[in-house]
């Protein structure tokens, strides 16, 4: 079976290894270095590897210098300190938000930092960080929980004792018997070893705090290239403008200034579940203030992607297991669109739409997408399917498409009809993507032309087909629907030295 990878490490997200109705198993070991070991609930302890399993119950211990990162049920990530030990109280998530997903962390010594997941995402008050002095809750995904025991901790020699709690992303508290703060992004709170002691929010981020592992993906070695070259996993060339710098720990910051206002949301979601096997879904990551576009598509099967979707249908979060990750967590989403593609006596469903924001996880760290758009349709055409075709050759032309994106945040403008500009041509018998050409205009009026050709069917999902664009480049990605391939849905990002745009659209020959 080709492997449709996901591999717009800008699109994009989502990635997990999904709880199996048993609620022994909730997660596993993604990353070892050094002397890390796990205590079970009955008191054994085993060496700790790579892949290995992590049950409710147990407790993971790295020693100084050691660091371990997680990949939890629900998409959580996170990524352990040296000498650092965290106890899985509760972690119960049935592959849905449906009331009794839960998870309770106890932190008894050092710090993590951790992206969160399903878990707490509908509910805040399901999620739970415990020390042995206070309480930490969540009002958002990404935060750093640390914990000097009064005997002091090697990761902050000098350090006075007690419970902090560092916000990068969203929200969160701090509570004891003494009292509650709240913690906004880029706040950091205290709460001293005295369990009547109240919280307080510090003026500044001790030293100690700012060098947390960042959690990540490993890198895809099927197809995935260095950001040195220029390149993020099968999108090429130079940015069109710097990425902001890290921040402590190798994450980037959201871009400066903010987004802008979101429209209201055209659809209220409900909760978020597994999408079913042989879901088609594209994705086009778009930034502002110096940021440029990605793209990427897959399907959501074992050996390529992970998908849930929301009450609505729409993606809510995408990953594979090469480590890459999208979740929407709270970016509403506007702009939204469908349609129907016949084939035969099948009737294939499309959904798109964007959401203004999200994250994105992978090899490079965590990023900010200021829009992120997205494209779905159930019954991606199989290998078996693809053979029966024979050594045809079709043209796939435009049947509608989701609304640009530009680098300034702007939504609206178009994508051409006309057969001349916007089309796609696939050569069955070679299994081979011969000739595409794309002409997008943004809200401005500006006009990105961009033309390619020849490259697998295979890859045109994994990879993506470059595009030359004029003074820039692109590229466009795509995934065959119908049971002969009657439609494509697509992704695409095109720039040049200064102006950028990312979109969805679905063909159909």
């Amino acid at each position: 079976m080709m492997k449709r990878i996901l591999s717009w490490l800008g699109f994009c997200a989502v990635l997990l290894t999904l709880a199996n109705g048993a609620w022994a198993s909730v997660g596993r070991l993604q990353f070892v270095t050094g002397e890390v070991s796990i205590v079970g609930g009955d008191g054994t302890r085993r060496v700790a590897a790579k892949g290995d399993s992590i049950n409710e119950g147990d407790t993971v211990v790295t020693a100084a210098g050691a660091v371990a990162q997680l990949r939890m049920s629900d998409e959580g990530l996170i990524a352990l300190r040296p000498d650092s030990t965290l106890k899985i109280e509760t972690y119960r998530f049935r592959g849905k938000e449906d009331g009794s997903e839960s998870g309770i962390l106890g932190l008894l010594k050092g710090g993590f930092r951790t992206l969160t997941g399903i878990i707490g995402r509908a509910n805040k008050s399901a999620y739970l960080v415990r020390t042995p002095t206070a309480t930490i809750g969540i009002r958002g995904t990404d935060h750093e929980p640390l914990f000097i025991p009064p005997g002091g901790w090697s990761g902050a020699p000098g350090g006075e004792p007690g419970t902090y709690n560092k916000v990068n992303v969203g929200a969160t508290f701090i509570e004891t018997a003494g009292g509650r703060i709240e913690l906004g992004a880029n706040q950091v709170g205290f709460a001293p070893p005295r369990i009547d002691a109240p919280p307080v929010k510090l003026d500044r981020i001790p030293d100690f705090m700012r060098a947390a592992p960042p959690p990540q993906g490993k890198p895809d070695a099927r197809g995935v290239r260095q950001e040195a070259a220029g390149d993020r996993g099968g999108r090429g060339g130079k940015p069109a403008g710097a990425p902001p710098p890290p921040l402590p720990g190798g994450l980037l910051p959201p871009p400066p200034g903010g987004l802008p206002p979101p429209p209201p949301p055209d659809v209220i979601t409900g909760g978020v579940t597994v999408a079913p096997r042989g879901l088609a879904v594209a994705g086009a990551d778009q930034y502002m203030n110096g940021g440029y576009p990605g793209s990427g598509a897959g399907i959501n099967e074992p050996d390529d992607l992970t998908v849930f979707v929301d009450g609505a249908g729409h993606m809510a979060q995408v990953g594979s297991s090469d480590g890459f990750r999208y979740s929407r967590g709270d970016a509403p989403v506007v702009a939204v669109g469908g349609t129907t593609i016949t084939d035969g006596a099948t009737t294939v469903p499309v959904k798109w739409g964007i959401y203004v924001g999200g994250h994105i996880v992978d090899n490079m760290g965590e990023r900010f997408p200021s829009h992120m758009s997205f494209i779905g349709a159930q019954f991606a055409t199989t290998d078996a399917q693809m053979t029966a075709l024979g050594t045809s050759v079709y043209t796939f032309n435009l049947l509608a498409a989701g609304k640009p994106v530009n680098e300034l945040g702007q939504v609206g403008g178009t994508v051409s009809s006309d057969s001349a500009y916007t089309y796609v041509t696939v050569n069955f018998g070679s299994s081979q993507v011969t000739s595409a050409s794309l002409k997008v205009t943004d809200a401005r009026g500006i006009d990105f032309i961009g033309t390619g050709g020849g490259v697998s069917i295979d890859n045109f999902a994994r990879n993506g087909l470059p595009l030359t664009v004029s003074g820039g480049q692109g590229h466009l990605h795509g995934v065959l629907v119908g049971p002969t391939a009657k439609g494509m849905i697509n992704s695409y990002d095109m720039r040049n030295a200064t102006q950028s745009v990312a979109g969805v659209m679905v063909l159909q020959r």
